[in-house]
C-alpha cells in the first residue's frame, strides 16, 4: 500500500541540522508516510546521514538531484512521491510532533486540497525567537504581494485533487510561486483551502538562510512577475509595490 503522505526534504549541507529533521519526522504521531530527501549537491556529507537513517528506517528514502536548486530537489521528490498529500520541510527545519495528524484532521474535516499553518522562528541553536501565526486564508493575489505570509515548513496539499503542479525552477521565490500556482488551482476548480492559525513547525534562522538577503529576494519577487508568471509591466509594478509595502509592515 502507498503511504498516505509524502514528505519533501531538499538537502543542501544540512550536515548539522537533518537528524533534527529526521527525528521530529520520525516523531510524529501520524507514521502513515514516507519521507523523501533530496541531495541538492551537498559537500558537507550530509547525504551519508540520510543513508545511514534510512538502513534503520525505510519510510526514509534518499534521493539525488540532477541538477543543483532546492527546486529541482523538490520536483525531484514530487515526481517520485507514492503519497495522496505532499508536506515540505526544509533540511534544517522541524515539526511538532502533532503536526501532520492536525494538519490531515483539519483537511479532512474541511475539505481541503490545500493547506498551511502557523510556526515558530527559532535561531540556529532552536531556541524560540517569534511566532508567525498562520493565515485563515490566503487567495493567490494574498500571496502575491506578502500580504499573507504562507511558510514552505507547513504547507500540504492534496495531489489527488491538484495534479501535476511542479515548482518553477528559479533561484529564490520558487515556494511563492508554487503556492501561487496551488492557490490559482483552488480558486478555478472550486477546491478549498484554509489555514490553520496555531504553529505546528519550527523555522530556523541562521546565516545560510537563502531568503535572508531581502535585496535579493525582492529581485527575484519582481522576475516571478515577470518571468514565472508572465504579468505585464504595469501590472508587476502594482504587486511588486504592495509587496514591498507589506513587507515593511512586517518589518515594523
Amino acid at each position: 500500500m502507498p503511504p498516505l503522505i509524502t514528505i519533501v526534504t531538499p538537502l543542501h549541507n544540512g550536515a548539522a541540522y537533518i537528524q533534527d529533521n529526521i527525528r521530529s519526522v520520525q516523531a510524529q504521531t501520524m507514521g502513515d508516510y514516507e519521507h523523501i530527501i533530496v541531495n541538492d549537491r551537498s559537500s558537507d556529507g550530509g547525504e551519508l546521514l540520510v543513508a545511514e537513517a534510512a538502513k534503520l528506517d525505510p519510510r526514509i528514502k534518499l534521493l539525488h538531484s540532477d541538477a543543483p536548486g532546492a527546486a529541482r530537489a523538490r520536483n525531484t521528490a514530487i515526481l517520485a512521491a507514492q503519497g495522496q498529500y505532499i508536506a515540505f520541510l526544509d533540511c534544517d527545519d522541524y515539526w511538532t510532533e502533532t503536526k501532520l495528524h492536525k494538519q490531515i484532521d483539519y483537511m479532512t474535516e474541511h475539505d481541503l486540497a490545500f493547506c498551511w499553518s502557523g510556526y515558530t522562528v527559532v535561531d540556529g541553536k532552536g531556541d524560540p525567537q517569534r511566532e508567525q501565526a498562520g493565515p485563515a486564508h490566503a487567495s493567490s493575489e494574498d500571496i502575491l504581494t506578502k500580504r499573507v505570509v504562507v511558510g514552505c515548513l507547513t504547507v500540504i496539499f492534496d495531489r489527488s485533487r491538484i495534479p501535476d503542479v511542479l515548482m518553477p525552477e528559479i533561484r529564490m521565490r520558487q515556494d511563492m510561486c508554487f503556492f501561487v500556482r496551488l492557490a490559482i488551482a483552488c480558486e478555478q476548480n472550486n477546491l478549498n483551502s484554509a489555514g490553520i492559525p496555531e504553529p505546528l513547525a519550527f523555522y530556523r534562522v541562521h546565516g545560510s538562510n537563502m531568503s535572508g538577503n531581502k535585496l535579493r529576494a525582492a529581485r527575484f519577487q519582481w522576475r516571478a512577475y515577470r518571468e514565472v508568471f508572465g504579468f505585464g509591466l504595469f501590472r508587476s509594478a502594482s504587486l511588486f509595490s504592495s509587496y514591498a509595502l507589506n513587507g515593511v509592515r512586517d518589518r515594523v
